[in-house]
């Protein structure tokens, strides 16, 4: 009787454990495993069987894990290779997805997300032979390595590489979000430096920088006398990035009026320079940015639909740095590195005290304030390593701020605790002897507060605050004006309403009533503040 032959799987790692791991794994879960040690066997094995999934290490003896991905994309086009390695990077993530890897993983990964990939791999591929006929393989050639680098191998930036590599080889719009500061621009710049147009010309204009009346002109550009101050023709971005890449920077600050001209070139592929007639083709691709809510943006108004869907075939989100803080440590050596160059420094380390800071700061102005705020310790540092004392002192009151905030959120936890079932004898007395003692207490004139735990939690925002404005007179030595005031209301405002919104689900009406305050005071607190709910 025969069997049914078990789906095949060439796996490709020099390291003997892996290997056998792969092995017990995938024969376990009904595949046949096909085992090679080194990149040239693996191509020999693949050449024999031609399996339509692989899992192949970059890092072997002999050929590589590109080249073997290269090689193996020549025999089989519709081959679904999975990149695997321990020395994850910018360069090697794009670089494997451009060559036409089905999807990169990070060593140590776990065994049901690898056998979740190779399930769907399977699925994509009887998919793709069931229904659509073979083609011819076809050689992508291997470009030099950009001079522009994002730093960062956590899960969520190997993401946006993965998205880099599949899609710079295309002419596609992209739009890519995510805060200020937090890259987008250099994103742009990869994908353009990854793409067929990395020797043309890549332009970047900022479309909040620049006012409405000379937008128009700064895009298509305009004839010598076409409006007061044109004393030349100037030549516009289109023109200039065409058969390049046309960055725009937050693109939905434009006008609607300019809005509907930025469309029809999008669609016509042709442009008008202000004042004049003739009409020139252009061909950029474009990729736009920007650091709002586009949902919201297209809900009020404030962006066209029709436009919104023209730049968004391609959708990039780029983290905060608050969600990928396995970064900072790589971050903060490269502007190290790049800072010691700049101002001739020998800065070798970071002491454990500032990277545990580093690390536990939210960075609201992302990575270009972790940036700034390097640069400033590399100027000020006069050994070899940074100590707490070189950072700025702004970022540090801002944080301590945000610590003694925080114990509002603490002490509405704490608070909560003894109303809640079975925990009541946590903070509260039960029995009837203390609850009598209490009372003798407070009608003996005795201190009823000992025992309230919310005069407890408000003593140690006390605390919390006193120990704050010590540290902040420590480290300006000389008394001169701060707004150190207003920070710590603004951070205390800002988690006690955010807090309390959190408790009424949002409502407005119960919040304002809980705080005492006036709904319309709520509602201009909400938003100076930024408070989302």
């Amino acid at each position: 009787m025969n069997s049914v032959q078990k789906p095949k799987i060439l796996v490709a790692d020099d390291e003997n454990t892996i290997r056998l791991a792969f092995e017990n794994l995938l024969t376990t879960n009904n595949y046949e495993p096909i085992l090679a040690r080194d990149g040239i066997e693996a191509l020999e094995l693949f050449k024999k069987h031609k399996p339509p999934v692989c899992v192949i290490d970059i890092k072997m003896p002999g050929m590589n894990g590109l080249e073997l991905l290269k090689e193996i994309k020549k025999v089989k086009q519709n081959a679904f290779v999975i990149v695997v390695t321990a020395f994850a990077d910018m360069e090697k993530t794009i670089e494997a997805m451009k060559f036409g890897a089905y999807d990169f993983l990070k060593k140590p990964f776990d065994n049901d997300n690898i056998l979740m990939l190779i399930k769907k791999a399977y699925s994509a591929y009887d998919l793709i032979t069931s229904n659509v006929p073979a083609v011819q393989s076809e050689n992508i050639l291997p470009r030099g390595a950009s001079e522009f680098r994002i730093i960062g191998n956590s899960p969520k930036m190997q993401e946006v590489y993965k998205l880099i590599g599949k899609i710079s080889d295309s002419h596609v719009a992209v739009m890519i979000t995510g805060e200020s500061g937090s890259g987008k621009e250099i994103i742009a710049r990869v994908i353009h430096a990854n793409s067929p147009r990395a020797e043309k010309s890549f332009i970047a204009i900022n479309c909040s920088a620049i006012p409405e009346t000379l937008i128009e002109s700064e895009l298509f550009g305009h004839e010598k006398g076409s409006f007061t101050g044109a004393i030349s023709k100037k030549i516009g971005k289109f023109e200039l990035a065409s058969s390049g890449t046309l960055f725009l920077d937050e693109v939905a600050e434009m006008g609607l009026e300019m809005q509907t001209k930025f469309l029809r070139v999008l669609q016509e592929k042709e442009i008008v320079r202000v004042g004049g007639n003739e009409v020139v083709k252009v061909d950029p691709r474009i990729i736009a940015a920007t650091n709002i809510d586009l949902e919201k943006a297209l809900s009020d108004g404030k962006l066209r639909e029709d436009l919104y869907h023209r730049l968004k075939v391609i959708s990039i989100h780029i983290p905060p740095l608050r969600e990928r803080r396995e970064d900072i440590k790589s971050l903060v050596d490269y502007f190290i590195e790049t800072y010691n160059k700049e101002l001739n420094k020998k800065i070798l380390s970071v002491s454990p005290e500032v990277m545990e800071f580093l690390y536990k700061y939210d960075w609201p102005g992302n990575i270009r304030e972790l940036k700034n705020v390097v640069e400033s310790a590399v100027a000020i540092c006069r050994d070899n390593t940074i100590l707490f004392e070189h950072l700025p002192v702004e970022i540090v009151a801002k944080f301590e701020g945000r610590k003694v905030a925080t114990a509002l959120l603490a002490a509405d936890h704490s608070a909560a605790a003894p109303l809640k079932a079975g925990h009541t004898e946590s903070f509260i007395p039960v029995s009837t002897g203390a609850a009598s003692e209490q009372g003798e207490q407070n009608e003996g004139g005795g201190d009823a507060s000992k025992n309230d735990p919310g005069s407890e939690l408000l003593s140690k925002i006390e605390e919390l605050t006193a120990r704050l404005v010590s540290y902040k007179l420590s480290v300006m030595g000389n008394i001169e004006k701060t707004d150190f005031y207003e920070e710590v209301i603004n951070e205390i405002e800002k988690i006690l309403i955010s807090n309390v919104l959190k408790k009424f689900k949002g409502n407005q009406v119960k919040t304002s009533k809980f705080l005492g305050i006036n709904r319309n005071t709520l509602r201009t607190k909400i938003e100076k503040l930024n408070i989302t709910h």
